[in-house]
């Protein structure tokens, strides 16, 4: 049985997983989606992990214009038929459910998960700063689709002075909408109103800004990564970072643990906030 990872392109996590599998003497292969596509139909033998193409596009617009691309490639591929001892490890299907943040959260409410509250999809920068005049709290506008902060803007917004505070990646140059990939502030809306109407052209979300809970001040949350009902390890982030990364990496030294770059061993977040493991409830 052959393992196939399949992109546009190798980039830094297709290495990290071919190499991978060289440790575990289990043989990776590399495909393009082109490559892919020729020899599906007589491909035997295998499993085909799909990865996110990869691109340099800092042009906002032009990058939605891949997202989609993209999301007809695994169109295309849901709709292949493959030979019975072929399959997909992520199928075309789960990640376009995947790339649509919409469809997620009502994946997740269905499973009884609790998510940010979703306002209506703005049209136009008059509906924006309607939605935002009615919620009372700061909001996140979204591209509907594709992953990472790549759109995301961060908005606060108060009515009776007419001020805004927003954070984003995306900034204006010469009349081009780009994503820097650093968090750029905005005040004004001449500066914001190109910025928004340019992601509520590719189809935008509005979810309400839930704040973040606090330890000793600072801001924080935790990155769970599991499988299926097995968490594997928790990553603790949080605004400043060092102060509460350094005492959680002590307490854990103390109890014979090693962290790295705050990856938390489930044994001990089981007993921080249960009081034992869970394997033994």
């Amino acid at each position: 049985m052959q393992i196939i990872v399949v992109s546009n392109s190798l980039s830094k996590r297709i290495e990290y997983f071919i190499e991978a599998g060289k440790h575990l003497q289990v043989e990776v292969r590399f495909m393009t989606y082109g490559e892919l596509f020729n020899c599906l139909p007589q491909l035997r033998q295998a499993v085909i992990k799909l990865e996110p193409c990869v691109s340099d596009e800092t042009n906002f617009l032009k990058y939605a214009l891949l997202n989609q691309a993209y999301k007809e490639t695994l169109q295309r591929l849901g709709e292949m038929r493959l030979s019975d001892d072929v399959c997909f490890l992520n199928t075309p299907h789960a990640l376009l459910r995947a790339l649509d943040k919409k469809e997620t959260k009502q994946v997740l409410m269905d499973r009884g998960l609790k998510v940010t509250p979703m306002l209506p999809s703005p049209r136009s920068f008059d509906e924006l700063r309607e939605l935002l005049t009615g919620c009372g709290r700061g909001c996140f506008l979204k591209p509907r689709y594709g992953s990472g902060a790549g759109g995301v803007m961060a908005i606060r917004y108060q009515p009776n002075r007419n001020k805004w505070v927003v954070y984003t990646t995306l900034q204006q140059v010469d009349g081009v909408i780009h994503n820097t990939k650093r968090i750029n502030r905005l005040s004004t809306e001449k500066e914001m109103i190109p910025l928004a109407e340019a992601v509520m052209q590719t189809e935008a979300i509005l979810e309400e800004w839930i704040p973040k809970e606090q330890l000793q001040g600072e801001n924080y949350d935790l990155r769970v990564v599991c499988r299926e009902s097995e968490i594997d390890y928790i990553v603790v982030r949080c605004s400043k970072g060092y102060s509460i990364l350094k005492q959680l990496n002590d307490e854990l030294a103390k109890e014979g643990y090693v962290a790295v770059r705050g990856k938390i061993p489930r044994p001990y977040w089981e007993t921080k906030f249960y009081g034992c493991s869970q394997r033994a409830l």
